[in-house]
């Protein structure tokens, strides 16, 4: 007869079958007898006697060791193991090892060699007879089937995530369209892993295994997914973020961006307390327009900025004091911080931006300010810094200081072409400040240097060079193309015309086609001062500035056109009634539609807006309301494609004072 316990089993053997063989008898005498004689065996039971042999031992291989399996008897409390590296174990003359359950493993073993093992159980009362010998070589198997494997559908992607596995020195993913797995073997990966590039409405199904030096293991168990397109057109309104706990939180907006499949990402800095006591730079990211949860990427940074690449991974840069670092979101997890640069000899970092090419590269730009100490900040130097990330190599490269002012670089901004080239701007003071002068003339001019595949050039005087007491350029923007042309727009201060305080819009363009820089071109004379300039550029090489005139609430903006070579008229942008404190952006893909975006805060109805240009009427098209949500910040992103992305703050009041909410709506074309 034969009783389970779990997975082990037991057999009444011969010493059992006795007792059931002897209780029937006295049984059997007890009914002869009279009420007061008593049984000399009726508390006895199968417990009180050694358990019987184990039975259906089998031995297998596993890296340094060998794995013993059994059934085995209930009443017995432990198992021995005795085992050696040659044949006819026993008691005596094996190696012991005791376990409580079936399996055993014996570790400590040279692989490739042959052991032998017999199983004993053992109780109180003794020991079973020894088990029928068995055999195993040591040695490494492929690692077992992955667990935990799940899979969840993106825009045009899968990502599958497994828990790792002890034995697994790396994992292969497969995918396709076959409900029973296979397909497409994608190697040397880890979880989570993004599989990009599948059709959208078309499920496809996922499976993982696990590889080790012994081999590829078995597969996992399949799942699947049904990548799916996001519904066209403007989400709503959404938070994005979870407010910090405590007084005076606030939210700043550093940067957004989106790329042509729609991954989008947010980026702020939330301050705990009103004093700033703990400063966290925080991102959130979309692939399919629903918001995922906010992620803190690290503490204390002053600058930072987002770019997403075509793959869809997400590059942040920050700099914290004088530390320049870099993190990516790659295959479903971001990736630990990588410093750029540390400088013990650096006062401070600031001013840093980022660019990505069709490619993948990226590319950085930041300002160094050195303060020898003992001296006045006016004897500060800041130097201005690039570096590139290589998307062949996956590394950043070292890097390198193009340009050196004996007083202030301000608004360094950067852009990238296609294939490899990248070209940054700034401002930069070309007279020494005076450290005998507390309020020392600037005499900013625009800068600019180009990246051409291999390197980056000198940098040149692209702006006006015969500025004079009190000229200063402020508030510089700059768009590209894929073709590596650009547009850099900012205000001017010129004293030539005789109004010093007057604000002008200037202009220089990048040809790529000719190599070369146009001329500084005056948009706005500057009677009127006009502030807060914006700038995009398609692949035609038309372009749109924008800015606001301080006696105006509308936006302005003036087109370029590239076949005449010329500055259109000033004309308003329509959006509708704006308060001097009210935001506002425009952006334009590859395709050459501009779309501006604006916030209103206290008109009604208030909230965020967008109107898109339609380039085949000419006229700006209806307006969009996205939500009533908005506080003095506005970023907009556009990818060449169309996709978009508005992020803006507001202040809710029933939280705590101070409480920033940030916002996200994202457009799918």
């Amino acid at each position: 007869m034969r009783y389970f316990s779990g997975k082990n089993a037991f057999i009444l053997g011969t010493h059992a079958r006795r007792i059931l063989i002897i209780l029937g008898c006295i049984t059997a005498l007890a009914s002869c007898s009279s009420g007061d004689q008593r049984n000399p065996f009726k508390d006895e039971d199968p417990s009180s006697f050694p358990p019987g042999p184990v039975t259906q031992v089998s031995a297998s291989g596993v890296d340094g060791g060998i794995l013993v399996e059994w059934f085995g008897f209930v009443t017995a409390t432990e198992y021995r193991v005795y085992w050696s590296d040659t044949p006819g174990v026993t008691k005596q003359n094996g190696n012991l090892a005791t376990f409580d359950n079936s399996p055993g493993t014996i570790t400590g073993l040279t692989n490739g060699t042959t052991y032998y093992a017999i199983v004993t159980a053992a109780n109180n009362f003794g020991e079973s007879e020894d088990s029928a010998e068995v055999q195993a070589v040591a040695m490494q198997q492929p690692p077992a089937p992955a667990t935990g494997v799940i899979a969840e559908p993106g825009n045009s992607e899968v990502t599958i995530e497994w828990n790792d596995l002890p034995d697994a020195d790396s994992y292969s993913v497969f995918w396709g369209t076959n409900p029973g797995g296979g397909g497409t073997e994608v190697a040397n990966v880890t979880s989570p892993y993004v599989v990009t590039g599948l059709t959208n409405s078309q499920t496809y199904y996922l499976s993982v295994t696990g590889t080790n030096a012994a081999g590829q293991g078995s597969p996992s168990r399949v799942v699947e997914a049904t990548p799916v397109a996001p519904v066209p057109g403007w989400t709503a309104q959404t938070e994005i973020n979870t407010p910090f706990s405590g007084l005076g939180n606030r939210a700043t907006l550093e940067d957004v961006a989106i790329n042509d499949s729609g991954v989008a990402a947010a980026l702020w800095r939330a301050n705990q307390s009103q004093f700033g006591v703990i400063a966290r730079l925080v991102i959130n990211h979309t692939a399919t327009g629903d918001w995922g949860e906010q992620f803190v990427l690290s503490t204390a940074d002053e600058s930072a900025s987002v770019i997403v690449t075509p793959a869809g991974d997400i590059h942040v840069a920050s700099d914290d004091s004088a530390t320049v670092r870099s993190r990516r979101y790659t295959n479903g997890a971001w990736e630990d911080a990588t410093v750029i640069r540390d400088d013990s000899s650096v006062t401070d970092s600031f001013g840093v931006e980022l660019a990505v090419d069709d490619l993948g590269n990226v590319f950085l730009c930041w300002v160094e300010d050195t303060i020898p100490p003992g001296v006045s900040n006016l004897e500060s130097t800041h130097t201005l810094w690039v570096s590139r990330f290589d998307a062949t190599t996956e590394a950043w490269e070292a890097p390198q200081a193009i340009s050196t002012s004996l007083s202030w670089i301000r608004s360094p901004k950067i852009t990238a072409g296609a294939s490899n080239t990248a070209i940054v701007s700034w401002l930069q003071d070309s007279v020494a400040h005076d450290v005998n002068n507390p309020s020392p003339p600037d005499q900013r001019v625009v800068y600019a240097s180009r990246y051409d595949g291999v390197a980056w050039q000198s940098a040149d005087v692209v702006g006006r060079n015969d500025l004079m007491n009190l000229d200063n350029g402020e508030e510089l923007v700059i768009a590209g193309n894929d073709a590596g042309s650009a547009v850099v727009l900012w205000t001017q201060t010129r004293s030539a015309t005789g109004t010093p305080d007057a604000l002008q819009i200037e202009a220089v363009r990048y040809d790529a086609g000719m190599s070369q820089w146009s001329a500084p071109e005056n948009i706005v004379d500057g009677v009127t001062p006009a502030f807060r300039p914006d700038i995009t550029l398609n692949a035609a090489n038309t372009s749109l500035a924008a800015w606001v005139f301080n006696n105006n609430n509308l936006p302005s903006s003036s087109a370029f056109d590239p076949v005449a070579a010329l500055w259109g008229a000033t004309t308003d942008i329509p959006t509708d009634f704006l308060s001097g404190g009210d935001p506002y952006g425009i952006e334009s893909g590859e395709s050459g539609a501009p779309v501006v975006a604006w916030g209103k805060e206290f008109q009604s109805p208030k909230g965020v807006f967008i109107r898109q240009f339609d380039a085949g009427t000419g006229t700006w098209g209806a307006t969009s309301h996205l939500g009533g949500r908005i506080g003095d910040q506005l970023l907009f992103a556009m990818s060449d494609n169309g996709h978009a992305i508005v992020m803006t703050r507001a202040r809710v009041l029933q939280r705590e004072d101070f409480n920033n909410v940030v916002y996200g709506s994202v457009f799918t074309p």
